[in-house]
């Protein structure tokens, strides 16, 4: 069973060929409406109706323009719409030739392969298996099942794109998942995702307006954005060498080795080259002359730019971290994704903040003294509050700021307070970050 082109007529008729196969009878299906079984146990009502006029199976548009995807649109396009293809020409008159086929306007969808189909009351449930797509010298089969997979692939991962490209991208998603028939306004939406890669591929030659959508987004995910370590170390650079670097120097091959470690070590896969090295100086460039483009790039020159020593100082603690440190990394949380000296610092601080034997010494002279262990800041006992289950808890804060660590320098008793995890969520909110002592004289100020 499949929905198949019919060539006459010159602008291309769809219809349910081989119905029998599928051990269905054409008569039986008049009036069913094709639903589209998605991976995942989705579905993809579709709004086209099978019809038999004159003794010929047709398909056509059932649903009314007040669809809340657009006006309604056939069946192959809302098969390409849904897997991110490029929208298919019914005219012959402007159909394409040659390689490659998925191209805007200028390829049929000849045929989609039905692997299995079945009736839920007046719905005709199909499984898709493969689309076979040509123009007028050349074809491809696209399997279905992976090309949905790929698209799925691209909404969990809108997140690594520009804000307009993942914007669009979860929008699609949105019209997948909505219960209605995709129509003109998925097509426009993916015209308007190519026109947010062609910007954010100023380096492509030509243009991505006629490229299949899912290639565009390969090349915008091979840009494997910069995150804060990796930003604080090329502005540090920047800072330190300027504008002569090229790709073939031993300065860019050093840092591009040391941001690929870095990747590893924050659980990312990118390897980074010399190339990518001058590309990201670039960009911080751009935003030194006023161009930001890159909302984190702007972010960290606007905090850095005008206080070098202590970028210097932070860049040379995370190139010690990455060249001492093979551990694996730990699980981000928010806190440490906003942390302006990076995840590296991050850890490396939480570990002085949790462990050693400074940490221990600091509740046990607390206990010691006071017979319990209460937030140094606001008061608060876990074990008052939380029983047994809070006995022995509290956390600790190292007031002394990143910036300032020596490399190997050993936590102090005068450098830790006690304090409760609301208090210190607060006093890290602030850059640099309040001591306990601060953020208690804070509190007690009568208009804080």
């Amino acid at each position: 069973m499949k929905i198949a082109r019919r060539t006459g007529g010159g602008r291309g008729v769809y219809e349910l060929a081989a119905v029998q196969d599928a051990g269905l009878s054409p008569t039986s299906l008049v009036g069913k409406r094709l639903v589209i079984t998605l991976p995942g146990g989705l579905r993809l009502p579709t709004g086209i109706e099978f019809t038999n006029q004159g003794g010929k199976p047709r398909l056509r548009i059932a649903d009314s323009p007040s669809a809340v995807n657009g006006t309604p649109i056939h069946i192959q396009r809302q098969l390409a719409a849904l897997l991110l293809l490029p929208k298919p020409t019914r005219s012959g008159d402007s159909v394409g030739s040659g390689l490659p086929v998925l191209v805007k306007d200028e390829y049929f969808l000849e045929e989609a392969t039905v692997s299995a189909a079945s009736v839920d009351g007046d719905d005709l449930l199909l499984d898709i298996q493969t689309v076979l797509v040509g123009n007028s010298d050349e074809s491809m089969k696209v399997s279905f099942v992976d090309r949905f997979n790929a698209v799925t692939h691209a909404w969990a991962n809108a997140e690594g794109h520009a804000a307009g490209v993942r914007d669009l991208l979860l929008e699609h998603r949105s019209h997948v998942r909505s219960g209605s028939p995709l129509g003109v306004d998925t097509e426009h939406l993916i015209r308007d995702l190519l026109t947010e890669l062609d910007v954010g591929l100023p380096q492509m030659s030509g243009s991505t307006q006629n490229m299949d959508p899912a290639d565009a987004l390969m090349m915008a995910t091979m840009r494997v954005p910069f995150f804060r370590d990796e930003l604080i170390l090329l502005l540090d650079l920047l800072f330190r060498v300027g504008r002569g670097l090229t790709k073939e120097s031993a300065v860019a091959g050093t840092m591009a080795t040391l941001l690929t470690k870095l990747a590893s070590m924050n659980g990312m896969s990118a390897t980074r080259t010399p190339a990518d090295v001058l590309r990201g100086i670039s960009d911080l460039e751009a935003i030194g002359g006023g161009s930001a483009s890159n909302e984190l790039m702007l972010e960290i020159w606007d905090e850095y730019a005008s206080d070098r020593g202590t970028l210097a100082a932070i860049a040379l603690l995370i190139r010690q971290d990455v060249q001492l440190n093979d551990a694996p990394p730990a699980v981000p949380d928010d806190e440490e994704l906003a942390f302006t000296e990076g995840r590296q610092l991050y850890r490396r601080h939480r570990q002085r903040e949790r462990s050693g034997r400074a940490v221990r010494q600091k509740k046990a002279n607390a206990l010691h003294s006071n017979g319990t262990l209460a937030c140094e800041v606001c008061g608060f006992e876990f074990g008052a509050y939380y029983h047994e289950l809070g006995d022995g808890y509290i956390e600790c804060h190292h007031n002394i700021p990143v910036s300032e660590y020596a490399a190997e320098s050993k936590t102090l008793l005068e450098d830790l307070s006690l304090v409760c995890a609301n208090c210190h969520r607060v006093l890290h909110r602030r850059r640099p970050w309040l001591s306990a002592e601060e953020l208690r004289d804070y509190l007690s100020t009568p208009d804080s």
